[in-house]
Formats: C-alpha cells, sequence, structure tokens
C-alpha cells in the first residue's frame, strides 16, 4: 500500500501540472471551467461587447471523474468534503474507520483503483479531444496571440504550440496514472480481493488506442466495386396490354 499511495502521490502532482496548462484557455463549446475572468470594462459594456459564455450540459467523462473524486474524497475526509472546498483544511478520517467502511486493505485499494483508471482513460483520450476542439480553444495568453490581430481583443485562438502543450502535460499524466492504477491493482491481489473492473479498463485502453491511431491516420480513399448493370427488360405488348 505504500508503494501504491506514492503512485498516487506522484499522478496528483502531474495532474496538477496538466491543471495549471488549461488556467489560459477556455473551450468556448464547453466553458464551465474557464480562468475566474475580470469584470468587464465599462466602455466595453456600454458598446455592447460583452458576450456571456454559453452555459451547456458537462460531458460524460467530466461526469465521471467529479463522481470519482467525490467518492474517494468522502471516504478519505467524510460526508463533508467536496471537490469545490478542498482547499480547506479537513483532517482525514482514521484509519480504521475507513477500512471497516471499505471492508480491509484489498477493499480499499480496489476502491481507490478506479481514481487512476479514470484518469488514465482521460488522459490517453485527451489528445484526440484537444485536436478535436482546437478550433474553439482560446485565450488571453498575450505570448500565443498573432502579430495580425487587434490587440485590444480580450481573447483569440490559441496557436498550435499552444495546443501541442495541452497534448503534452496530458501524455505526461498517463504513465504515472497507469503506475498508480497498476500499483492499486497488485496491493489488492496481495489481500485476495479480485478487481474485475480492470479488464473493462483494459478493454476500454483498447479501444481507445484505436480510435487515436484512426484519427492520426490520413483518410483513405475507398474504390466501390462496380456494379454490374443489366439492360433492361423490354416490356411485351400482347392483346391485353402491357405484359411484363
Amino acid at each position: 500500500m505504500r508503494e501504491a499511495a506514492a503512485a498516487l502521490r506522484t499522478a496528483a502532482v502531474a495532474w496538477q501540472q496538466a491543471s495549471a496548462a488549461w488556467h489560459r484557455a477556455v473551450d468556448l463549446a464547453d466553458p464551465r471551467h474557464h480562468p475566474a475572468l475580470p469584470k468587464a470594462p465599462y466602455l466595453l459594456r456600454h458598446l455592447g461587447r460583452v458576450v456571456q459564455l454559453p452555459r451547456v450540459d458537462p460531458h460524460p467523462a467530466v461526469v465521471t471523474a467529479w463522481t470519482s473524486a467525490l467518492r474517494v474524497g468522502r471516504l478519505l475526509y467524510g460526508p463533508e468534503w467536496t471537490a469545490e472546498r478542498r482547499e480547506t483544511a479537513m483532517r482525514a478520517r482514521p484509519v480504521e474507520d475507513v477500512l471497516a467502511d471499505c471492508g480491509g486493505p484489498g477493499a480499499l485499494a480496489a476502491a481507490l483503483y478506479r481514481l487512476p483508471a479514470t484518469g488514465w482513460q482521460l488522459d490517453l483520450a485527451a489528445p484526440l479531444a484537444v485536436r478535436r476542439a482546437q478550433e474553439g480553444l482560446v485565450t488571453d495568453d498575450i505570448e500565443g496571440r498573432p502579430a495580425d490581430l487587434d490587440g485590444g481583443l480580450p481573447f483569440y485562438p490559441v496557436s498550435q504550440q499552444q495546443v501541442q502543450d495541452l497534448i503534452r502535460v496530458h501524455e505526461a499524466v498517463l504513465r504515472p496514472e497507469q503506475t498508480a492504477a497498476s500499483a492499486l491493482i497488485h496491493a489488492a491481489g496481495r489481500c485476495g480481493t479480485p478487481v474485475p473492473r480492470a479488464r473493462l479498463d483494459a478493454a476500454a485502453h483498447n479501444v481507445l488506442v484505436r480510435e487515436a491511431g484512426r484519427e492520426a491516420q490520413p483518410p483513405r480513399a475507398v474504390q466501390r466495386p462496380r456494379r454490374q448493370t443489366l439492360p433492361p427488360e423490354r416490356p411485351r405488348i400482347g392483346r391485353g396490354g402491357l405484359r411484363r
């Protein structure tokens, strides 16, 4: 369990670095999580140039990640823990209470496994998601602003370098998450606790890898087989009219 705990801490640090890369970027198609925007100046409001970001339903992957973090957080810190209050100092529950609720160390390792497994699937799909969403990504980072754009614009499209930086930080999180998930599976196995979810996650991993590979390859022209056309059958004309 100590090895698994160390792997989880390493993955948490990598996630914090990945999160920092999004502090200056906003997805216009899903802007629920965005930098704390300052109040618009009076002139912009007077000219009607202030646009409210749209509200959309969360992606299922976001719901899965949020739910996994909430369940683990409340297991370790109690029912009052929320992701929004993570900065608040909260004392962890006694180890005996946590183990009693889980059913032992093996069950605890199996329960904690869902957290890095979810993270690793998100990181595996992140490069493909970023590439698909890059047309709607904007930033206020002046370093990536094109020279031909108006300097008074508060946001402008992200550059290709910024897109690659977002992809790179998620690729860096993938290995720590896989290491943490593997360590928890081994810890649960040593306690005699099976983790049947691991088989499903391995299958999902293979599906995501194949999908990412297809997306990266250019589309191939498919040659359709020639259709054999038969000459139309001439109708036969009889005394009673047309006949087939």
